[in-house]
């Protein structure tokens, strides 16, 4: 049975674009894909189902509180073990103070200043997910390659650094080999690759599969390929993995 998709708009912003995206998927005929706007329900326990919900997307806009929906939601959804993400809308995002929470509470997010562009997104976000079980979506500032598959358990980080086109199976490699001298175990962890921008979306494509293929990542592993936040050539190439 194929995931189910549940997207949730808080406030007025958050809601259209939630029902916006509702419309699209419908136009698009994708099945499995679900809206709901926060007032519809006050404890939103279905959608923190894990057997009931592959992915879950939040929407808010510059008209809610993001700490206290988004994040509180987020939060709620990473201890349920459900895959989630975020999409803020508002010029007037508070960078230093919403970025720091929305890290810790859901898996992955993007901010951004036009509601109909974020339906746009959400809907390219649902399609990969849906024919692949993954999502890759180049954000011109952002790109994430996610594998979406549970459980996912972030406990000790490891890390290592490489270049060049092999840099993600050299490094997927060397953390492997970390957890097994470690005696960690290498099932279940969430994978972390900054962006190298010299490579293409079609390497990183490529790349990712093989590092599935390859056997260092695991069925239940996640991968994260995010923006570069260090300029340091050295690290152009970081890759992480949290594990048990």
């Amino acid at each position: 049975m194929d995931p189910e998709v549940k997207i949730v708009g808080f406030g007025e912003i958050g809601s259209e674009i939630a029902d916006s995206v509702g419309k699209k998927v419908v136009q698009l005929g994708l099945s499995g894909v679900e809206c709901y706007l926060e007032k519809e329900s006050a404890d939103m326990e279905f959608v923190m189902d894990r057997n009931e919900c592959g992915l879950l997307l939040l929407v808010a806009g510059a008209d809610c509180n993001c700490e206290t929906s988004v994040v509180k939601m987020g939060e709620r959804a990473l201890k349920s073990g459900v895959p989630v993400g975020a999409f803020v809308v508002s010029p007037s995002f508070d960078a230093e103070k919403d970025r720091s929470l929305l890290e810790q509470s859901v898996d992955f997010y993007h901010v951004m200043n036009d509601g109909e562009c974020a339906a746009e997104r959400i809907v390219n976000f649902v399609q990969m997910f849906k024919s692949r079980g993954m999502i890759m979506v180049d954000f011109a500032d952002f790109l994430a390659v996610i594998k979406l598959n549970r459980p996912r358990r972030r406990l000790t980080c490891l890390e290592t650094c490489g270049n060049g086109e092999k840099w993600i199976i050299n490094c997927a490699k060397e953390l492997t080999e970390t957890f097994k001298q470690q005696g960690l175990d290498s099932n279940g962890f969430l994978v972390q690759i900054e962006h190298d921008k010299s490579l293409t979306l079609e390497e990183y494509s490529e790349a990712v599969e093989s590092f599935y293929d390859s056997g260092c990542a695991k069925d239940d592993t996640n991968i994260i390929i995010s923006d570069i936040t260090n300029e340091n050539a050295e690290k152009s190439g970081r890759i992480r993995m949290w594990t048990v």
